[in-house]
């Protein structure tokens, strides 16, 4: 760099540039109005051998304050003011290269106001056109120089805002930063022709001075940076090694110590202070900081390192520890080899990271999982792992209490291979629809094949969680509600016949009240003297219709719960016993019948006719279903049944029971019928073979009496009926015997009767008057008790049928009446079972019942035998 003398005075300090920079400010610079830096002071002609001394002092004192370094900006600016304050130039600044910004920018200028920096500063961005001799300074690296502003034509674009700012000549000198153009020097004088050859020399060793000024401050610049990123980064990586919870070290094989360093001893949990140094002897490394049972497994990786041939040794291992507060927890250390020149080990190094958090995390992981694990293993329920494909990843060991099939099993064939086919499509559009909607379950209800062959019901939840990055997979959780479907199909099968039994016993009843009204009217015709022969033989076929019509409602009563039931204690093997005669007469010679009967007596509570009947119903629908013959085994045993179950058909709850198997080896029954076959009218015989209600009937006597009945049976293999009735640990006391029959049939007691069916009641009063009784006949219980006060003579019997309408029944009239007369007798009349009407019907003295259609010598009989 140049220099020459200079009158510059001298402190005890050197003066930077920024020092320079305010005296030169405070001194004259430009603008200031004083000195050279005055513009119109420079106008005035100069010899040209005082403005080049001029243009010499601006090198040396330019000189001197780059010599001193400091801020590149503060140089820069001195060097401006300094040529402005002592070169007689009236502007000049200074502009940098900036890649940024794609184009020149002042970095620093004196002389020119803020505006004018301005102008030529968007002269530089390109938003006006340019100074031609600064562009040709950028480009050409040669100094651009134009000695008259306003004849040269090549200033036509910067003419007019130099003239008005008096600037007639520039010079633009190219700046250089290790050999590249950075930038641009541009002096401005007030008169033309002031660069001559000499001037222009000086002014060229002036730019190269300030280039070596930059490449020293950028040099500077980039020493600081790089120690400051050095500074940095050493605090960067200890702050990496403080977070990880790091630290690294070395073993001195010769030496047989460990260099440590504050970072491992933090990461121990210790200081270097407590430790006495960062070096420390193998074995006291071992006694300080590792438990018992993990020495010799270090101390053999060690050993291991130091034998190692391997040029590339790396060894990673993890151990216990115990830190130096005391507690224990876990390193991870990886561990790497340095040797002399002859191969031979001399150090190992190692970096070591505490990971007790990280193994503490793992446990509760590992906990988590088996805890997980062992719910999953031991589900009751089957839960699998599916891919999109249904490809099978996981299945609980469940599935083979489920379905048979050990879980290698189930993987191999997949889910959808076991899925009934009528049930598949309904799967499909269930899983897609799954598969669709991540995260939500969806159910699904399918029949699914045991591996024996039976179909099981399976219910179950899907939810698609392949998008979830800790299971990415569908996962089924299902169980086995085939149990639970049979009984809901029980229940449901209970509710239909028990709604079928209350439609029949309704037409029934009404039935039953018109057969009464014919029966007795055929009774009456019946009686008359002067009946011809040919009307009595119409009357007879009459009555020989009511009756099978009689029959066949009492079979629908007994389906729906509503034939009257006469309750005694009944003794079950006496009463079979003594129906075995007419079992044989009435099966066909080929079949042979064997009773097994109980060796106790089974005592129940119900109808011995209703028994009879059940039992007989049983053993003919045995004996056709075996029309080539066979074997019939009635048998009955006692059970006691501690615990609710399902006997097939209907629930039995816990009790005493007597049992009745009815067995035959006929044609067996279809799994299809199995479930109709207790419906009225269902048959699987000819139309001319029966009625369809034999097996009805039995249903409804079997549940009149508190029972429950159950079937078995394969096609040609035969069935067996199995009937549990409420079993009686002693006979109860049985209702008085009836009195003997009257000797005449008629009477002229008054009678009250109460009967709502306006034909039942004519016909009956008729019947009643043709032997002598006198009536009082009311249409509801309310109409009795009116006619009872009106009555000059209280009335001898009551005759009343139980279910009335408005509100008062045959039971609450006779008691009511009852409590008037205590004496007064009663005859109940109903076409339902007189439990429907009262739950606790049970008959007193001086009261009888009998059920519709009756004959009328059976109503006028019973009268008599209460009045008598």
């Amino acid at each position: 760099m140049s220099s020459s003398s200079s009158d510059t005075p001298h402190s005890h300090r050197p003066k930077s540039a920024s020092d320079e920079l305010t005296q030169l400010e405070t001194s004259g610079g430009a603008g200031s109005g004083r000195g050279p830096g005055n513009p119109a002071e420079n106008l005035r002609p100069e010899h040209p051998l005082q403005q080049l001394l001029r243009t010499y002092t601006v090198l040396s004192e330019t000189n001197q304050i780059l010599m001193r370094g400091g801020d590149q900006t503060a140089l820069l600016a001195a060097a401006c003011q300094i040529a402005v304050a002592r070169g007689r130039f009236i502007a000049a600044w200074i502009g940098l290269h900036d890649d940024v910004e794609g184009h020149i920018v002042v970095a620093a200028h004196a002389g020119a106001s803020t505006e004018t920096m301005e102008i030529i500063q968007s002269m530089l961005k390109g938003e006006q056109e340019g100074c031609f001799f600064t562009h040709a300074a950028f480009e050409d690296g040669e100094h651009g120089v134009c000695n008259d502003l306003y004849e040269d034509p090549r200033a036509e674009a910067v003419r007019e805002v130099s003239m008005s700012r008096g600037y007639r000549s520039v010079a633009s000198l190219p700046l250089r930063r290790n050999g590249v153009i950075v930038g641009v020097f541009n002096l401005y004088a007030p008169t033309p022709g002031f660069f001559d050859e000499h001037e222009l020399k000086v002014l060229d060793e002036l730019a190269v001075d300030i280039s070596f000024a930059l490449e020293l401050t950028q040099t500077q610049i980039e020493r600081t940076a790089a120690t400051q990123a050095l500074h940095n980064s050493e605090a960067q990586l200890s702050n990496a090694l403080s977070m990880a919870s790091m630290g690294h070290w070395e073993y001195d094989v010769v030496r047989d110590v460990f260099i440590f360093n504050d970072h491992f001893y933090r990461m121990m949990r210790t200081s270097v202070e407590r430790e006495g140094g960062y070096e420390m002897r193998l074995d006291h490394y071992a006694s300080r900081f590792l438990p018992p049972d993990e020495m010799g497994r270090v101390a053999s990786e060690s050993q291991r390192a130091m034998e190692t041939t391997d040029p590339d040794y790396i060894r990673d291992i993890e151990h216990r520890v115990m830190f130096g507060d005391g507690k224990s927890g876990h390193l991870f250390v990886r561990i790497f080899v340095e040797r002399d020149e002859t191969g031979r080990v001399i150090k190992t190094r190692g970096v070591s990271q505490d990971i007790t958090k990280r193994k503490e995390a793992e446990a509760k992981i590992d906990e988590v999982s088996r805890r997980f694990l062992a719910v999953v293993e031991h589900s009751a329920d089957g839960i699998g792992f599916f891919d999109e494909d249904r490809n099978v990843t996981y299945i609980s060991p469940s599935i083979t209490t489920i379905e048979g099939r050990l879980p290698t099993e189930f993987i191999t064939r997949g889910f959808s291979r076991d899925i009934h086919p009528e049930d598949l499509s309904a799967f499909d559009h269930s899983w897609h629809e799954m598969v669709r909607q991540p995260g939500q379950p969806t159910n699904f209800s399918v029949r699914r094949q045991h591996k024996s062959g039976r179909w099981l019901w399976i219910e179950g939840v899907a939810t698609n969680l392949l998008e979830d990055a800790g299971i990415r997979a569908v996962v089924l959780n299902y169980r086995d509600v085939t149990e639970r479907r049979q009984l809901e199909e029980q229940y449901l099968q209970s509710q239909k016949m028990e709604a079928i039994g209350q439609l029949a016993g309704g037409v029934a009843h009404d039935f039953n009240n018109i057969l009464a009204a014919i029966m007795m009217q055929v009774d009456l015709a019946d009686a008359e003297v002067s009946t011809p022969e040919e009307m009595a033989e119409s009357l007879s076929d009459i009555k020989e219709a009511a009756t099978r019509a009689a029959e066949l409602t009492r079979q629908l009563l007994a389906f729906g719960r509503r034939q009257a039931m006469q309750a005694t204690d009944v003794e079950l093997n006496e009463t079979f016993n003594g129906m075995s005669q007419m079992l044989t007469r009435t099966l066909s010679e080929d079949v042979n019948l064997r009773l097994e009967l109980h060796p106790s007596e089974l005592w129940v509570r119900g109808d011995a006719s209703m028994l009879g009947q059940l039992l007989l119903n049983l053993a003919i629908n045995a004996r056709d279903a075996m029309p080539d013959g066979g074997d019939l085994v009635i048998a009955t045993d006692s059970r006691f049944v501690a615990t609710a179950e399902s006997s097939g058909l209907f629930e039995i709850e816990p009790g005493h029971y007597a049992v009745i198997t009815v067995t035959d080896t006929g044609c067996g029954i279809s799994t299809q019928d199995k479930t109709h076959v207790f419906e009225p009218f269902f048959t699987t015989k000819q139309a001319d073979k029966g009625s369809g209600l034999g097996l009805a009937t039995v249903f409804g006597i079997v549940k009149q009496h508190d029972g429950v009945i159950d079937l078995t049976s394969d096609l040609d293999r035969g069935t067996t009926f199995t009937i549990y009735l409420p079993l009686l640990q002693e006979p109860r006391a049985t209702t008085p015997a009836a009195s003997a029959p009257p000797q005449s049939l008629r009477g002229d007691e008054l009678i009250l009767l109460v009967e709502d069916e306006n034909h039942v009641r004519a016909v009956t009063r008729k019947v009643l008057e043709s032997y002598g009784y006198r009536v009082i006949e009311a249409r509801s219980g309310r109409d009795a008790l009116f006619m009872w006060e009106q009555a000059q003579v209280t009335p001898d019997l009551l005759l009343t049928d139980i279910v009335m309408p408005g509100g008062l029944s045959g039971w609450d009239l006779a008691d009511q009446l009852l409590a008037l007369k205590p004496e007064l007798k009663v005859l109940f009349t109903s076409g339902y079972n007189p439990e429907v009407a009262n739950n606790d019907f049970s008959l007193k003295p001086g009261q009888r019942f009998i059920a519709k259609p009756a004959e009328a010598e059976t109503v006028v009989r019973t009268v008599r035998q209460l009045l008598a």
